[in-house]
């Protein structure tokens, strides 16, 4: 009875407003800086496992992620690439240098957010000997990246972001990865039978 009740309620939520998840950062942030009518952006990430469930209890109605899903009920739309950088020191980095592989960061400490999404298991795994300083409070992140140099990571899409917010304490370079697992594609995931409804929404997005 609680189940079928939660359904009804998820159902009757589905379809006065647009319920957008992520399980990346970067689209989550870029779209808080825009009005979108009827929608709702949920907090936090989504784990990839949980994509179908959401969609299918009508919890989330768009998610946006690095997965790639086709089947009779879920389809997936491309919208575009998100490209990992790392921000160093400007003292210590080659001005005319504007790219850089993981192996050339290996045993170096960064300053992180907590939740990165599929970020984390990429920067853990393929940087050698790298001490991640992870971060769960956002003001926390930006007090520390704020008045001391460890590297942090961007994207090509929160660098934009940045741009608008640059200051005197920011003195680091944005390097991109070259590393073919630097670049994720983003993908909007959804109920096929709600695809003529999401369509004006989506090509906002893309």
């Amino acid at each position: 009875q609680d189940n079928f009740i939660q359904t009804v309620q998820n159902f009757d939520r589905h379809h006065q407003s647009i319920q957008i998840g992520f399980t990346l950062p970067g689209p989550r942030l870029v779209l808080k800086t825009e009005v979108i009518k009827n929608a709702t952006l949920l907090p936090g990430l989504l784990k990839t496992s949980d994509i179908i469930q959401q969609l299918f209890n009508r919890k989330t109605t768009l998610i946006l992620s690095d997965q790639e899903l086709h089947s009779d009920q879920v389809e997936s739309l491309y919208l575009a690439d998100e490209y990992l950088y790392v921000n160093l020191d400007s003292m210590t980095t080659t001005a005319d240098k504007s790219e850089i592989s993981f192996n050339n960061l290996a045993g170096q400490s960064f300053l992180v957010l907590s939740d990165i999404g599929v970020w984390q298991e990429i920067i853990e795994k393929h940087i050698p000997r790298a001490k991640f300083l992870y971060q769960q409070n956002d003001d926390s992140f930006e007090e520390i990246n704020r008045y001391a140099n460890f590297p942090v990571f961007t994207t090509n899409l929160t660098n934009k972001l940045r741009s608008e917010e640059i200051d005197n304490f920011d003195r680091r370079i944005a390097l991109k990865i070259t590393d073919e697992v630097a670049t994720v594609p983003i993908y909007a995931n959804y109920l096929i039978e709600d695809k003529q409804r999401l369509a004006p929404l989506l090509s906002t997005i893309r």
